[in-house]
C-alpha cells in the first residue's frame, strides 16, 4: 500500500474529507482522488462496516464511553474474531449460518458489541464480542461470572455439537 493510498484512508474513513478537501490539503490532483478511492475501497468497505458498528451504539439509549470512532475502532480491530464466552468464532458461525445448521430470522453470524455489565456503558473495559446465543442469553440478567459459570459450557457444547456437522 503506497503512502498516497494510506493517508486517503485516513482522510476519507476517519477525518471524512471529501475528495476536493483531500486534495487541497496534501497538494494530489484532484483527478486522482477517485483513483485513489477505487485503490483502496476493499479497505474503506471494511471500515465503514466497523463504523456502522460504532453508529449502532451511538443510537441506543446506553451512554457510551468511546470517545469518537477512531478509539473504537482501535478497539474493535483488537478485538479476538471470537464470542469471548464460548470462543465461537466468527468463521465458524458464518460457516453454521451458510449451511443452515443455525438459522434465525432475527440474528446472522455477526459478533454483537456485547457489555458485560449491562448497568454500566459502552466502553472499552465494558465490552467485547460476543455470538448472538450467548449475548441473547445473557441478556441483562445474569452477571457475567454466573453466565460463564452456568451457561457458557453448555452452549460450547451444543455449538461444538453443531460445527461437528457442518459439510
Amino acid at each position: 500500500m503506497t503512502t498516497q493510498e494510506k493517508l486517503f484512508i485516513e482522510a476519507y474513513s476517519f477525518d471524512r474529507l471529501t475528495y476536493d478537501e483531500f486534495s487541497n490539503k496534501y497538494g494530489i490532483d484532484r483527478e486522482e482522488v477517485p483513483v485513489l478511492y477505487d485503490r483502496t475501497r476493499e479497505t474503506t468497505l471494511k471500515i465503514q462496516k466497523i463504523k456502522d458498528r460504532y453508529n449502532s451504539i451511538l443510537n441506543r439509549e446506553v451512554k457510551h464511553e468511546f470517545e469518537n470512532f477512531r478509539e473504537f475502532y482501535i478497539w474493535f480491530t483488537n478485538q479476538k474474531n471470537e464470542c469471548c464466552y464460548c470462543q465461537t468464532s466468527q468463521e465458524d458461525l458464518k460457516k453454521l449460518f451458510e449451511q443452515n445448521v443455525l438459522t434465525s430470522k432475527k440474528f446472522n453470524a455477526t459478533l454483537h458489541i456485547e457489555r458485560f455489565d449491562s448497568t454500566k456503558s459502552y466502553n472499552p473495559d465494558n465490552c467485547a464480542l460476543a455470538c448472538a446465543i450467548c449475548n441473547n442469553a445473557k441478556s441483562d440478567f445474569v452477571s457475567k461470572e454466573d453466565f460463564e459459570k452456568f451457561f457458557v459450557p453448555a452452549i460450547q457444547n451444543y455449538l461444538n455439537q453443531k460445527i461437528g456437522e457442518l459439510k
